[in-house]
């Protein structure tokens, strides 16, 4: 892809759910929420969980 390309496309870093479509932002938060629940409730240790929701947000290439 050349440069000018890449200038075209739109950054997908730059794109915001929670300004873009607030009721999705609420229902991923709701779903982290259950998620979270689901691992306490499984006996998981919650520093387990942060480290598997920071490796996740890394492969998502977001800023966790």
């Amino acid at each position: 892809m050349s440069t000018a390309e890449r200038a075209r496309r739109k950054d997908p870093l730059s794109f915001y759910l929670d300004k873009s479509d607030p009721a999705a932002w609420k229902a991923v938060g709701g779903l982290a929420a259950a998620a979270k629940n689901a691992a306490a409730a499984a006996g998981l240790d919650d520093q387990l969980v942060e480290l598997v929701n920071l490796r996740t947000s890394q492969i998502n290439g977001c800023a966790y």
